[in-house]
């Protein structure tokens, strides 16, 4: 019989993986796509008895140290330290959810959930979101009481009885086709929240037991009462840029208050058409970058950050999102330089620069849309007058 040898296996090309990724796995509210769905029953064969591969050790009870746990990326401070997951509300907090009270407030970015007696009430970037005190909890087929799934998809249930914390979440979905899938996770007094982004079906483990599958009842997914944080999210003026910058990046669990008043602004593009970047400082000397595609800000907090004058031309970040064709560059040049030239492979002027405080901003348009910019034959000239401080690739510095 002929030995049949298969060729060797080869990595699928980025540009093929995320096209696929996108067809299976489409980016919309309560997320049930057909594709990702029927891998996922192959998989689960049944959605009554599932058990989710781990460690191959025997499972031991998790110790207990208090009745707070996160199996979520744990935020951190300006300075480093972590950030617990779990918070006594603020005076703003019950405000912006118009409360006099509430228990505690859970932080799953870019969320804050402010627990009340019989409501729940998110902090969102899209504004504040409450639940009504008629929502109840709905007992499922796996026995879980849900609660709630607040806007941006956090799952909020009761912890079953005798369980202390989930220690454990996976999409099945995304686990099927390769995908990461493990979701963020905070367990507090009685109660759970699972980072479930509209997703109907979820594997829940509780104190390292066996991981069952749960499905969502569309129900629980009933849009919220609404309220805006801000007047229009789609004003260009300097205060609402920074203000939303900051806003941002205190659900995204980098800044410690949604105060604009504590960060200095250093530097911005224009943001009359919604794709924009402005670089912020903290008292402490962090940095602060909030790139906007399309009037939806994100955040990036660096814990040092340059210093003008120390360097004729140092780069700080560069920023590009899925499915959009701007990218952004930043970073800090001589404190003499009164111009930052950027131009492409052919000479030729390629983004929008604007220089402030030692700082530039550059916005670059008509790129190939990714999740990381690639500046690669780019190049940049910092001049002070007819003096020219610095000359060569932009992908470096």
């Amino acid at each position: 019989m002929s030995d049949h040898q298969l060729p060797p296996r080869r990595p699928m090309p980025p540009e093929v993986l995320e096209r696929l990724r996108r067809r299976v796995l489409p980016r919309t509210r309560h997320r049930v796509p057909a594709a990702a769905a029927a891998v996922a029953a192959l998989v689960l064969g049944s959605a009554a008895l599932v058990q989710v591969t781990r460690d191959e050790g025997a499972a031991e009870p998790p110790p207990r140290v208090d009745t707070t746990s996160s199996t979520a990326t744990t935020p951190t401070t300006p300075t480093g330290s972590p950030r617990s997951p779990v918070s006594t509300p603020t005076a703003y907090e019950l405000d912006a959810c118009g409360l006099t009270s509430a228990e505690y407030v859970v932080a799953l970015p870019p969320s804050r959930l402010v627990v009340a007696a019989d409501s729940f009430c998110e902090l969102a970037p899209t504004g504040v979101h409450r639940s009504t005190p008629t929502d109840r909890p709905v007992r499922v087929e796996s026995g879980l009481r849900l609660r709630w799934v607040s806007e941006t998809g956090v799952l909020v249930g009761e912890l079953p009885d005798g369980a202390r914390e989930v220690t454990s979440a996976t999409n099945l979905a995304l686990l099927a086709v390769g995908e990461p899938n493990e979701l963020g996770a905070v367990s507090h007094d009685g109660s759970f929240f699972v980072q479930l982004e509209h997703w109907t079906q979820v594997a829940l483990s509780f104190d390292g037991g066996p991981a069952t599958v749960t499905l969502v009842p569309p129900e629980l997914f009933a849009r919220p009462t609404r309220t805006e944080v801000f007047t229009s999210q789609r004003r260009a003026e300097a205060d609402q840029v920074v203000a939303r910058c900051v806003y941002r990046a205190w659900l995204d669990g980098a800044a410690d208050s949604p105060d604009p008043a504590r960060w200095q602004p250093l530097v911005a593009t224009t943001a009359q058409d919604g794709d924009h970047v402005v670089v912020l400082r903290g008292g402490s000397g962090a940095v602060l970058e909030c790139p906007t595609w399309g009037w939806e800000t994100g955040s990036r907090l660096r814990p040092e950050g340059g210093q003008a004058g120390r360097a004729a031309f140092a780069l700080s970040g560069g920023h590009a999102a899925p499915g959009s064709t701007t990218w952004f560059l930043t970073g800090v040049v001589d404190e003499r330089a009164t111009a930052v030239e950027l131009t492409d492979a052919r000479g030729r002027p390629a983004a929008e620069v604007v220089l402030a405080r030692g700082w530039f901003a550059a916005r670059f348009t008509d790129q190939l849309a990714g999740e990381r910019p690639d500046f690669t034959g780019h190049r940049v000239r910092v001049l002070a007058g007819g003096e020219v401080l610095h000359e060569g690739p932009a992908a470096a510095g």
